[in-house]
């Protein structure tokens, strides 16, 4: 499993005892710190986090029975290429699961909190 975007983990050590192995990540190593460190707490051993984008780690095609991208797509410039990227990582029959909100109320609340996210280093410049 792949979940891309995993911040502090939480997700990713929920779902690591019902699979083999998942590759989390996150643009930001701060995140990923918090989240080695909760799975370490928790005993969790089958998750490898990984610093980077859909874009930038070198992950094989047709690779992952599932992929999850969770409160992310909103993120992103180009969430059209995210899709494809996902989709070439599938292996046949697998699954994208990703839920985000895109209520227009709600995105300027994000426009104005992300260069602080991004400062921070919690966000992707």
């Amino acid at each position: 499993m792949l979940e891309f975007g995993c911040g502090t983990g939480s997700t990713a050590i929920i779902h690591a005892p019902h699979v083999k192995h998942i590759v989390a990540t996150d643009i930001s190593e701060k995140m990923l710190d918090i989240a080695g460190r909760k799975a370490r707490d928790a005993g969790v051993e089958n998750i490898s986090f990984r610093q980077g984008t859909l874009e930038s780690l070198e992950l094989e095609a047709e690779s992952f029975d599932a992929v999850l991208g969770l409160n992310i797509l909103h993120l992103l410039e180009d969430v059209e290429a995210a899709i494809a990227r996902v989709y070439e990582l599938l292996k046949p029959g697998g699954i994208f699961v990703s839920s985000t909100v895109l209520i227009a109320e709600v995105k300027l609340r994000w426009r104005l909190l992300i260069p602080v996210m991004q400062f921070l280093g919690f966000a992707p410049m």
